[in-house]
């Protein structure tokens, strides 16, 4: 699988690669405005993407009111649905999986790690996404519109808002681990997940087709002493398919 060498390089093909710099689950080619590539395992969507506008993409905030009584009866029961990440071969719910290392356990090896990231970005959990990204990940910078010299220019979201915008507006359906290479310091862990875009504004309709995304992800064992995590994502290999 070849690397790009440009951060927005143009996703032309189906099987277009998205340069190493960002990826491991990243967007379909589609939903990208001006088709650039951005980043996923770190999966980013720019936080103010709108197919055109710059403004900044609105969180809107639902509130229970009425449904206290619902919620607290529903509060401790375990789900019967696998962890987003497929659970393994034990079909683990979300409390008995990736919920675990959500919540402060750390991921014994780089597949769990790369399992938990997807639960990740299925269940919103934005902080635990960006303290799992290596520092040296360029996603971690934010996104920026590029200058008239095609240069990078001015920010126009952060980490943070990329990951929040990239988790609302994508549905991660499943995660499929092929294979994985594992040393001492590095690690690469070839997968494929199935995604769909559902909320991006400016494009035809309001969704679009599930497609697959094929990645080599690498990992680093962490010497920045980040969270306390053994790993940290840092970049990976991607190209797309037709689901």
């Amino acid at each position: 699988m070849a690397r790009c060498s440009s951060i927005n390089a143009t996703l032309s093909s189906p099987t277009a690669l998205v340069p190493r710099a960002h990826s491991a689950l990243l967007l379909p080619r589609a939903a990208l405005p001006s088709r650039a590539a951005l980043g996923c395992n770190t999966f980013v969507f720019p936080g103010n993407s709108t197919g055109g506008s710059c403004s900044r993409s609105r969180v809107v905030r639902c509130h229970a009111a009425g449904f206290g009584a619902l919620l607290k009866e529903r509060q401790g029961k375990k789900s019967k649905t696998p962890c987003p990440c497929g659970g393994g071969d034990e079909k683990k719910n979300y409390e008995s999986c990736c919920k675990l290392y959500h919540d402060g356990e750390i991921p014994p090896d780089p597949v769990t790690l790369m399992k938990s990231r997807f639960s990740a970005y299925a269940r919103s959990k934005v902080q635990y996404i960006m303290d799992t990204t290596h520092p040296d990940n360029p996603a971690t910078k934010g996104s920026r519109l590029p200058d008239k010299d095609g240069k990078e220019g001015k920010q126009v979201s952060t980490f943070k808002q990329d990951i929040t915008a990239t988790c609302k507006k994508v549905k991660f359906i499943k995660l499929e681990v092929l294979e994985s290479e594992v040393s001492n310091n590095e690690a690469f862990v070839d997968f494929r997940a199935t995604v769909q875009v559902t909320g991006q504004n400016g494009f035809r309709g309001s969704n679009f087709e599930k497609e697959y995304i094929l990645e080599k992800s690498r990992f680093l064992k962490n010497d920045v002493e980040q969270k306390g995590h053994e790993w940290l994502y840092v970049d990976g290999e991607v190209k797309y398919e037709d689901a």
